[in-house]
């Protein structure tokens, strides 16, 4: 999709100032703002607009994605990690098919006080309705938790930019017919 008309696309999806100030100065079309975006919440915005809608990630390709920024910043934390992993694991089961909701409320809570613990639930669970504007909230704010762990922020969202990429396709509104 072209510039000006991906600048509208953002409008119509409710893209916040800075976002769509950042692909208009520098006048990306939405193939170079996916190549481009430096912050991995962003990046989650993008593909999340549309989740499910033909073309685009299912919710369960989001979920694992979201996983695999949180099973990175985990390495961060300096409490035990074993219930925190446990959860990402079940979460990620969950989204294979492989594991039950009622397994991830588990894993969740018993991982409760640890980090990334409250993201992933508010993940897990935005995925069981089937309201897909609250998704992309959620999954934002947990891949931007994810990020804040580091201790270089900067460079977390760069390197959890590049998971999200190797990840997730995400298509460009126009080559599908989207435009919502």
């Amino acid at each position: 999709m072209k510039h000006a008309e991906f600048i509208e696309w953002m409008e119509e999806h409710e893209a916040c100032a800075s976002g769509r100030a950042l692909v208009a100065v520098n006048a990306w079309d939405s193939q170079q703002t996916w190549d481009s975006f430096t912050r991995a919440d962003w990046l989650m915005w993008y593909a999340t607009r549309q989740i499910g809608d033909p073309g685009w990630p299912t919710r369960e390709q989001v979920v694992k994605t979201v996983c695999l920024c949180t099973a990175r910043a985990l390495k961060y934390t300096p409490v035990e990690k074993t219930s925190a992993s446990n959860a990402v694991q079940v979460t990620t089961d969950w989204a294979d098919g492989k594991a039950s909701f009622s397994d991830v409320q588990i894993a969740v809570r018993t991982a409760r006080n640890e980090p990334a613990s409250i993201s992933l639930a508010s993940v897990a669970l935005l995925h069981e309705s089937a309201d897909p504007a609250k998704a992309h909230v959620a999954i934002r704010r947990a891949v931007n938790d994810a990020a804040q762990t580091a201790a270089d922020y900067q460079s977390e969202h760069l390197a959890m930019c590049a998971i999200i990429r190797a990840a997730l396709t995400c298509p460009l509104p126009a080559e599908v017919g989207v435009i919502k």
